[in-house]
C-alpha cells in the first residue's frame, strides 16, 4: 500500500512527519523513496493515533482535502456544460 492521498501536502502522516509529536510516517527509511505506510505501517492506526495527540491538525487536513477535491468537480463539471 501507499499513501492513500494523491497530493501528501494533504496526509496527515507526511505532516506529522515534520512536527516533533512522534506520528508521521518517517520510521528513518524515507530516503529510500516511500514512506512507512508503503512498508506496512498501518495507515489507519496510525492516523487514528494522531487524531488523538493532534485531532485539529488531520480534521483540518481532511476539509482541505476534501475542498480541493469539490472545486475542481465543481470546475470540470462547468466545463463539460460550458457554463464557463
Amino acid at each position: 500500500m501507499k499513501c492513500p492521498h494523491q497530493n501528501i501536502q494533504f496526509c496527515p502522516l507526511y505532516v506529522a512527519s515534520h512536527m516533533a509529536n512522534g506520528h508521521g510516517c518517517d520510521d528513518g527509511r524515507l530516503g529510500e523513496g516511500e514512506c512507512a505506510v508503503a512498508r506496512g505501517q498501518s495507515y489507519e492506526r496510525s492516523v487514528a493515533a494522531l487524531s488523538v495527540v493532534e485531532p485539529r491538525l488531520v480534521a483540518e487536513l481532511r476539509f482541505s482535502e476534501e475542498a480541493k477535491a469539490s472545486k475542481e468537480q465543481r470546475a470540470r463539471n462547468m466545463a463539460l456544460n460550458r457554463i464557463h
